[in-house]
């Protein structure tokens, strides 16, 4: 069975070294621009041996700032585009799916969304 802790603990420390600002869930109230939010949207155990975790990163910054931006979110979408990245307890490989621009209702923001596919393996 997968060890969804030691998974997000991996995803947030890889994305937290091309980003300060990294949240799992939600970001803070408080929160800063640039910032990355990651969710694990369903994760399916049909195959004992396998489990499949659809993640969804959400890319925040400014539009003053959109060529950082789109940068940051170029190298989000590498990290996790065809990776095998193998841990202590899991053995994922990243599988990136879709990068979708969303318009945000305050005209000062950019947004993109991220789409991951996560086929994990657990060591035992």
């Amino acid at each position: 069975m997968i060890n969804t802790n030691d998974l997000r603990k991996f995803i947030f420390n890889t994305l937290k070294t091309f980003c300060d600002n990294v949240y799992f869930d939600l970001a803070d109230e408080d929160k800063v621009f640039p910032h990355i939010v990651f969710s694990f949207q369903t994760i399916d155990n049909n195959d004992l041996s396998r489990s499949d975790i659809y993640m969804d990163i959400d890319v925040w910054g400014r539009q003053e700032e959109a060529v950082e931006f789109e940068n940051l979110c170029d190298l989000v979408e590498r990290t996790f585009s065809y990776n095998n990245a193998p841990q202590d307890t899991n053995l994922p490989t990243f599988y990136n799916i879709n990068r979708v621009n969303v318009i945000d209702e305050d005209k000062t923001l950019k947004h993109r969304t991220i789409e991951v596919l996560i086929q994990n393996y657990t060591r035992e």
